[in-house]
Formats: C-alpha cells, sequence, structure tokens
C-alpha cells in the first residue's frame, strides 16, 4: 500500500508541467528529494497539519512547517510541492494576502504541487468583489 501511495504522489507531483514550452522546466528532482511546505498557520487545524505530516515523511518527503509571513513575504522558490490542509477558510484568506496567493499560483504555473484539503483547498481561489 505504501509503494502504491509513494507512486501515486510522485506522478502527481512529477506530471506537474509549465505551459510555455519557452520556459525552462522545473524539474521537481534536481536536488535529489522533494520538499514539501505543509502550510501550518492559523486557519490549518493542527490535526490536520499532523496527519499530513506524518503521511509525507512515511513516503520518505522532506517536510517543512511554513507559515503565512514566509508565504506572503519569504522564499518559498526552495519547495517542490505546497500543502494546504483543512481549517478555516477565513483564516487563510486573512492570512495570506494577494502577494502570496500570486506568489503560489506562479510557481504552480512553473510546475511546483499544490494539495489542498477541504479549507486549503480554496486557498487560492480568486473571489469577486461582494464574494467574500
Amino acid at each position: 500500500m505504501r509503494s502504491l501511495v509513494c507512486l501515486f504522489m510522485s506522478l502527481l507531483i512529477l506530471n506537474c508541467e509549465s505551459t510555455d514550452s519557452h520556459e525552462q522546466k522545473y524539474d521537481p528532482l534536481e536536488d535529489g528529494k522533494i520538499k514539501i511546505a505543509l502550510y501550518s498557520d492559523e486557519g490549518a487545524h493542527i490535526s490536520c497539519i499532523t496527519a499530513a505530516e506524518k503521511m509525507f515523511e512515511w513516503m520518505e518527503y522532506e517536510v517543512e512547517r511554513v507559515y503565512a509571513d514566509s508565504v506572503n513575504y519569504g522564499n518559498i522558490k526552495i519547495y517542490d510541492l505546497f500543502y494546504f490542509p483543512g481549517g478555516s477558510s477565513s483564516f487563510y484568506r486573512e492570512k495570506i494576502n494577494e502577494e502570496g496567493r500570486d506568489k503560489l499560483r506562479s510557481l504552480i504555473d512553473e510546475g511546483r504541487g499544490f494539495i489542498g484539503t477541504c479549507a486549503g483547498a480554496i486557498t487560492l481561489q480568486k473571489f469577486k468583489p461582494g464574494m467574500e
């Protein structure tokens, strides 16, 4: 079962490609190990954080907890995959600013992976005025 889960996650991560053929493709295995950013700030439920962390470690991926300030203002280009667990979407919207969400969208466009469960899945959703 572990092999099947590892294969699925690897395919999910490796199948991310840039849509622009002129750009250099992002290679998540360039440094030999997949590095996962696990969002762990307000909005993410602690049990979801812990479960995801244990799962990714069990799959032998490098996992690092990241916080809103890192997403908004830090260097997140070092990560191959971003995981946003379940929790509270209103806290996600409050803590991660539009600049941070745009940064994540750009990295995904370059080929990095994004997994979100429940509230984490709508983190990058664009809202129209009056829908917030």
